[in-house]
């Protein structure tokens, strides 16, 4: 084998950085031309106090004004003595879709989802539309870029083990996701839908209503509603509900695990405006979170909590389109406001009607509000990767039929 010479190799890289380090911390030279300037009787200023003006600040005490980051105190602007109950996003009530109707002021006039609703759900999905489907849950659940920690995983039998942490798709990532992609299929099956029509992400609500002398708040979000240029017509008349009785959940109250809060400021807040052409909710999407909704006794939700998030959701949104529509002080309604709510995780949905007759909540007797709901739906069983491939097992074309008979009747 021929010899040939040896090359002398440098490593580029380390030459740069060590430039960089150098020049980067290089000190300008002192040269005597401001000696010089002034030996001829020039001024030389400084040029921070020419292109930065430096102007005095003095402090200003405006008097009448409410210090909110005051101490939480009886002195705090917003301290009443009276407590407000406050049922919150994170928060659920001890005995569920019972406690609620109490609550409310709600009772069931028949099973199932009512009538209209059910004749507007197709029998049959395309095996398009399947496909489609398939391809929303694919990409909500499983090709999302987003990597976030997700929460710790609890094993109850080994409670002291500390498993690795996984990174992933959040929980509400993934409702939101394949919720707004299966409201826009619906758009673009339904021809001529998008008239008039507008969607609302993380919609803020919040309402205050007297019942039994206790004041409640209502401070919830909506996280996708559904809006248009005219509301949803009745469905049932007021006068059904007469001979109905509200659910007995003796011994406990209907404000039950509410949390108590002495600081707030009775002053209703909503996510539409009037002066809109599409001001009327018909579809509220709201998201349930296992790791942030939880009992204020550290004890698993239960189904009949989750439907009963369902409805307060339903009425929060109902209560403050009446006050939009009839006025802050309005308790008979003019009108009947009907509302459509669906709650989903991204893998199952619960489909709730709620038809808002009065706001006159006390007592047991006179007219109510109306519910419609069917029970959980599981969209599939699982969506995940199986030896490095993309499943789908367990889809139900139910869930999406249900969808699409909910979006039309919105636009009727």
């Amino acid at each position: 084998m021929r010899a040939t010479s040896s090359l002398f190799r440098q490593h580029l890289g380390w030459h740069f950085k060590r430039k960089w380090k150098i020049h980067g911390a290089k000190v300008i030279n002192n040269t005597p031309a401001e000696e010089v300037l002034i030996s001829l009787g020039k001024t030389v200023h400084n040029p921070d106090d020419i292109l930065y003006e430096r102007r005095p600040f003095q402090k200003v005490n405006i008097v009448g004004t409410q210090d909110l980051e005051a101490p939480l105190d009886e002195n705090h602007p917003l301290f009443k003595e009276k407590p407000c109950l406050v049922l919150a996003d994170h928060n659920v009530v001890v005995e569920g879709l019972d406690q609620m109707k109490v609550l409310t002021k709600s009772v069931e006039t028949e099973d199932g989802l009512p009538s209209i609703v059910e004749n507007l759900t197709p029998k049959e999905n395309s095996e398009l539309n399947d496909k489609l489907v398939k391809r929303c849950i694919l990409s909500s659940h499983v090709f999302d870029a987003s990597q976030e920690k997700l929460p710790h995983i609890r094993d109850p039998n080994r409670p002291a083990f500390k498993f690795p942490r996984v990174y992933g798709i959040s929980y509400s990532r993934r409702a939101k996701l394949l919720s707004s992609r299966l409201f826009q299929l619906c758009e673009s099956l339904v021809q001529g839908s998008a008239t008039q029509s507008s969607v609302i992400e993380d919609g803020k609500t919040t309402v205050f209503f007297d019942k039994e002398n206790d004041l409640i708040q209502f401070d919830l979000t909506i996280d996708l509603a559904h809006i248009r240029a005219s509301p949803l017509k009745p469905l049932s008349a007021a006068d059904d509900t007469l001979g109905i009785s509200l659910p007995d959940i003796y011994p406990f109250s209907s404000t039950i695990t509410l949390e108590p809060n002495n600081f707030y400021e009775i002053r209703d807040q909503t996510f539409f405006n009037k002066n809109r052409p599409a001001r009327y909710v018909n579809t509220a999407i709201t998201y349930f979170d296992e790791t942030k909704v939880f009992n204020l006794y550290e004890t698993p939700v239960t189904e009949k909590q989750i439907l009963g998030r369902t409805l307060a959701k339903a009425f929060a949104v109902a209560a403050a389109q009446a006050r939009h529509r009839f006025g802050d002080n309005v308790k008979n309604l003019p009108e009947p406001v009907t509302i459509q709510c669906i709650q989903t995780d991204g893998r199952w949905f619960h489909f709730l009607v709620f038809q808002l007759n009065t706001l006159n909540l006390n007592g047991k007797d006179g007219v109510k509000n109306i519910m419609w709901n069917i029970p959980r739906i599981q969209l599939f069983n699982s969506c995940t990767y199986i030896k490095g491939k993309p499943t789908l097992e367990g889809y139900n074309p139910e869930v999406f039929k249900r969808l699409l008979g909910f979006y039309k009747h919105s636009l009727h």
